[in-house]
């Protein structure tokens, strides 16, 4: 599974009518894995920095950061491939909305050369 988020915490961002698809069995794990490396890659080339290379040798509490950064850019690809178990299309897209607020102002945080310096990156 992925290095900077879990399945888990993916689903629980996706909300409680996430589809079944991704919340039982091998196959759940498979598309998590892949939206989590997706995510990965999109927090890794926006920040202009390999957080997957560095997460080991972070904090518990700094490594938050990017789990809830990963979480919700691959809960986004949740909740866009089935959006058939929310109550209707505006309740998935405030999801949708809600998590790439949160994501965005993460990816901001990160890139910036002073929080690389706080986090001890760089």
């Amino acid at each position: 599974m992925g290095v900077l988020t879990t399945s888990g915490a993916c689903i629980y961002r996706a909300g409680k009518n996430v589809s079944t698809d991704l919340t039982t069995g091998t196959t759940a794990n498979a598309i998590w894995e892949s939206f989590i490396d997706s995510a990965t890659g999109q927090i890794n080339a926006a920040t202009r920095y390999n957080w997957s290379g560095a997460y080991a040798s972070l904090n518990s509490t700094d490594k938050k950061i990017l789990e809830e950064t990963a979480s919700c850019l691959a809960a986004i690809y949740g909740v866009s491939y089935d959006m058939s178990g929310y109550t209707g299309r505006g309740e998935a897209e405030d999801i949708v909305t809600i998590l790439r607020d949160i994501a965005l102002r993460n990816l901001k945080t990160l890139e910036e050369s002073k929080t690389k310096e706080f986090l001890g990156v760089i």
